[in-house]
């Protein structure tokens, strides 16, 4: 007998979750171990006291209703946590969420109930985050197909636009008309960037850089872009903090953090921009399952300006999401952010209190220098007279791409699907030295289309284009030819490098 009263006392003393006993009196009569480590109490200071004690005020109406459920129900254990408020209150009267399961006692000191609580903030916080990653999912499939749909009209403009320039070169006033065309054409283009950013689907261009140099070379930009009536401070860190990313997207995450910081500050204030090297271990990122543990690079921003509460904290990275007036703000700033961090596998903090600014942390995985490709930069000539045959199912992008090209002194031929790029193969007399083909057409992608024209012409060479995100062009099959794709939409420029640098290499 005294054996299993040890073993009960063992198991009660160190149960996972808080035990409390309460008598009818509604005092409480025993707490184990947990629960004295879960609330902050000794048991010295709760035996005797209302059960109440642990429950925060404005809740003891609540508690007293769940009570009475209970008490009429009491022939079996009944969980009571199916109120989403239901929460605890520790000694120094903080709160946190709580799940609790009643269970009625008999014992030498008459009748008790069993209260057997467990702390549900990890779990909660691990449901939000993916609720969270849901909705950005979900945001992302849309973003992605409206991306699409904008990028090929978008480089249909800005490819005919840019077009125009050239043959009205003398025309000062025509020019004028369209830059600015071409002006919101690229302002387009960067918001469907941003849409893909957001969703994390973004086509990345990753190289080895040192924060350190990136933000010394945008260190006038910020300046200006910030305003007079604002400090800014760099702090970098004295070694170098190397990441691999996509240069023109940590660009967007500085930036966008900086008027972030900017926009929190009408009247002025001080922004620190910091670096530093850290290792995150197997502890700190267990509660993140968007953070590994390794070495890491930190860049803090940090603002003095209005700060935020605990649900505006909650919400700055859903997209849409903004505090700013109508028509001054997109909702997209903080979301891309989130976006890109992700993609770049890191992840982001966020500390702020009203009146006592914010601080937006991003992390991401450390590299080593060595790994940095060495070599300097040669000038790459955009100009040739190889034979290209453009793939493309959209009449008027196909169109623009063969004017481009013929520009850059090519000679184009065209083909609106994979079968028709078969044939024209097949029918031509010379030799073809690349093929532009898009990814994603109807009755055969690109990437299907090459290996049908590979068995017949081994070893010809092809440069993808698209306007879908990231994870639809991966379902297409682009995989050894993955470094030679050029996103839409794009410029006659980057048409004339990537159409060179891919027949070169």
């Amino acid at each position: 007998m005294e054996q299993k009263e040890r073993q009960f006392e063992d198991l009660f003393e160190f149960a996972p979750d808080a035990i409390i006993m309460v008598d009818v009196q509604d005092n409480i009569a025993l707490v184990n171990q947990r629960a004295e480590n879960m609330f902050r109490y000794s048991r010295h200071e709760l035996i005797g006291r209302p059960v109440e004690t642990l429950i925060p005020e404005k809740l003891h109406e609540l508690h007293t209703d769940l009570r009475e459920h209970y008490a009429a129900h009491r022939t079996h254990e009944t969980k009571v946590n199916s109120d989403p408020n239901l929460r605890g209150r520790r000694k120094d009267g903080s709160e946190f969420p709580i799940e609790v399961n009643l269970g009625p006692m008999e014992t030498e000191r008459g009748p008790m109930v069993a209260a057997s609580v467990r702390d549900n903030t990890d779990r909660n916080r691990l449901e939000n985050q993916l609720r969270h990653s849901l909705k950005m999912e979900t945001v992302g499939q849309l973003a992605g197909g409206v991306a699409h749909d904008f990028n090929n009209l978008l480089t249909v403009i800005n490819a005919t636009t840019e077009l125009l320039m050239d043959k009205v070169a003398q025309d000062a006033s025509v020019q004028n008309d369209l830059s600015t065309i071409l002006r919101a054409g690229e302002q387009a283009a960067t918001l469907t960037r941003q849409l893909l950013a957001l969703s994390r689907q973004q086509v990345l261009n990753p190289v080895i850089v040192d924060l350190n140099s990136v933000l010394k070379e945008m260190e006038p930009m910020l300046q200006r872009l910030i305003g007079e009536n604002i400090v800014v401070k760099f702090r970098p860190s004295t070694d170098p903090v190397t990441v691999r990313v996509d240069r023109t997207q940590i660009d967007q995450v500085l930036l966008n953090l900086a008027i972030n910081s900017r926009d929190a500050m009408p009247d002025g204030g001080t922004i620190i921009i910091e670096t530093a090297n850290v290792m995150l271990d197997e502890i700190l990122v267990s509660n993140r399952p968007d953070l590994k543990a390794g070495p890491h690079v930190v860049v803090s921003i940090s603002d003095t300006g209005c700060g935020m509460d605990e649900a505006t904290r909650r919400k700055i990275f859903e997209p849409f999401f903004t505090t700013k007036e109508q028509g001054k703000g997109t909702g997209l700033g903080l979301s891309t952010v989130y976006g890109i961090v992700q993609q770049s596998g890191g992840g982001t903090s966020v500390y702020s209190e009203p009146g006592k600014g914010t601080t937006i942390k991003v992390f991401l995985p450390r590299v080593s220098l060595e790994n940095t490709d060495g070599g300097a930069k040669h000038e790459i000539a955009v100009t040739g007279s190889e034979t290209i045959l453009v793939i493309e199912d959209e009449l008027e992008i196909r169109q623009v791409a063969q004017i481009m090209l013929q520009r850059r002194g090519y000679r184009v031929l065209t083909a609106d699907s994979g079968a028709a790029a078969v044939r024209v193969l097949n029918t031509y007399d010379g030799n073809v030295d690349l093929v532009l083909s898009d990814v994603v057409m109807p009755g055969g992608s690109g990437p299907e289309t090459m290996r049908k024209i590979r068995s017949m012409h081994p070893g010809i060479k092809v440069l993808y284009m698209s306007g879908y995100a990231a994870d639809l062009i991966a379902r297409h099959g682009l995989d050894e030819d993955s470094r030679n794709f050029l996103a839409k939409p794009f410029t006659l420029a980057e048409l004339s490098r990537a159409v060179r640098t891919t027949i070169d290499n």
